[in-house]
Protein backbone atom coordinates (compact mmCIF):
# COMPACT_ATOMS: atom_id res chain seq x y z
CA UNK A 1 0.00 0.00 0.00
CA UNK A 2 2.75 2.21 1.04
CA UNK A 3 4.31 2.12 -2.17
CA UNK A 4 1.36 2.26 -4.20
CA UNK A 5 1.07 5.75 -2.64
CA UNK A 6 4.68 6.56 -3.06
CA UNK A 7 4.55 5.70 -7.19
CA UNK A 8 0.86 7.77 -7.18
CA UNK A 9 2.65 10.70 -5.45
CA UNK A 10 5.54 11.05 -8.15
CA UNK A 11 3.87 10.20 -11.26
CA UNK A 12 0.47 12.01 -11.24
CA UNK A 13 2.63 15.27 -10.73
CA UNK A 14 4.98 14.46 -13.32
CA UNK A 15 2.00 13.32 -15.69
CA UNK A 16 0.37 17.01 -15.75
CA UNK A 17 3.51 18.95 -15.88
CA UNK A 18 5.72 16.27 -17.86
CA UNK A 19 9.22 15.98 -17.99
CA UNK A 20 11.70 13.31 -16.17
CA UNK A 21 11.55 12.78 -12.40
CA UNK A 22 13.84 11.25 -9.95
CA UNK A 23 13.00 9.67 -6.97
CA UNK A 24 15.83 8.27 -4.59
CA UNK A 25 15.57 6.38 -1.22
CA UNK A 26 18.38 4.23 0.70
CA UNK A 27 17.69 0.67 1.65
CA UNK A 28 18.16 -1.03 5.19
CA UNK A 29 18.27 -0.05 8.43
CA UNK A 30 18.74 2.85 10.56
CA UNK A 31 20.78 3.57 13.48
CA UNK A 32 20.16 1.17 16.23
CA UNK A 33 17.55 -0.59 14.33
CA UNK A 34 15.05 2.06 14.90
CA UNK A 35 14.26 3.00 11.26
CA UNK A 36 14.24 0.94 8.06
CA UNK A 37 14.50 2.40 4.80
CA UNK A 38 12.64 0.23 2.32
CA UNK A 39 14.27 1.68 -1.16
CA UNK A 40 12.52 1.51 -4.30
CA UNK A 41 13.96 4.64 -6.20
CA UNK A 42 12.47 5.03 -9.18
CA UNK A 43 12.43 7.04 -12.76
CA UNK A 44 9.36 8.45 -14.07
CA UNK A 45 8.74 10.34 -17.63
CA UNK A 46 5.99 12.13 -18.21
CA UNK A 47 3.91 10.11 -15.50
CA UNK A 48 5.15 6.82 -16.75
CA UNK A 49 7.61 4.86 -14.31
CA UNK A 50 10.00 3.58 -16.62
CA UNK A 51 12.46 1.98 -13.59
CA UNK A 52 11.70 0.71 -10.15
CA UNK A 53 14.56 -0.14 -7.64
CA UNK A 54 14.70 -2.99 -5.48
CA UNK A 55 12.42 -2.61 -2.56
CA UNK A 56 13.03 -4.27 1.37
CA UNK A 57 16.46 -5.62 0.77
CA UNK A 58 19.27 -5.90 3.86
CA UNK A 59 21.71 -7.11 1.31
CA UNK A 60 25.21 -4.98 1.39
CA UNK A 61 25.63 -3.59 -1.64
CA UNK A 62 24.75 -0.64 -3.94
CA UNK A 63 21.67 -0.55 -6.77
CA UNK A 64 21.94 1.46 -9.43
CA UNK A 65 18.76 2.00 -11.25
CA UNK A 66 18.91 3.32 -14.75
CA UNK A 67 16.72 3.84 -17.73
CA UNK A 68 17.25 5.16 -21.28
CA UNK A 69 14.55 7.15 -22.94
CA UNK A 70 14.04 9.46 -25.92
CA UNK A 71 14.77 12.85 -24.53
CA UNK A 72 12.41 14.46 -27.33
CA UNK A 73 9.63 12.53 -26.29
CA UNK A 74 9.41 14.29 -23.04
CA UNK A 75 7.58 17.10 -23.10
CA UNK A 76 7.13 20.10 -20.56
CA UNK A 77 4.29 22.03 -19.39
CA UNK A 78 4.08 25.93 -20.67
CA UNK A 79 3.89 27.16 -17.19
CA UNK A 80 7.55 25.29 -16.60
CA UNK A 81 9.44 26.65 -19.53
CA UNK A 82 11.77 29.64 -19.39
CA UNK A 83 10.64 32.64 -21.14
CA UNK A 84 12.93 35.43 -22.60
CA UNK A 85 12.96 38.59 -21.92
CA UNK A 86 14.49 40.19 -23.90
CA UNK A 87 14.40 43.84 -22.36
CA UNK A 88 15.52 42.94 -19.12
CA UNK A 89 18.18 45.05 -17.81
CA UNK A 90 19.25 42.93 -14.55
CA UNK A 91 22.83 42.08 -13.65
CA UNK A 92 21.58 38.98 -12.23
CA UNK A 93 19.88 37.47 -14.84
CA UNK A 94 21.65 34.98 -16.75
CA UNK A 95 20.86 35.33 -20.79
CA UNK A 96 17.41 37.75 -20.10
CA UNK A 97 16.15 34.00 -18.97
CA UNK A 98 13.13 34.47 -16.76
CA UNK A 99 12.21 30.87 -14.39
CA UNK A 100 8.67 31.26 -13.45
Amino acid sequence: MKLRTRVSLISNPARKVGGVHVYVNTTGVGVEARMMFDGSAMIVANGKVLEQGAQLSLKDVVELTTATFDIEGVRVSDSYKPQINPNRNDSNAKSGYLVP
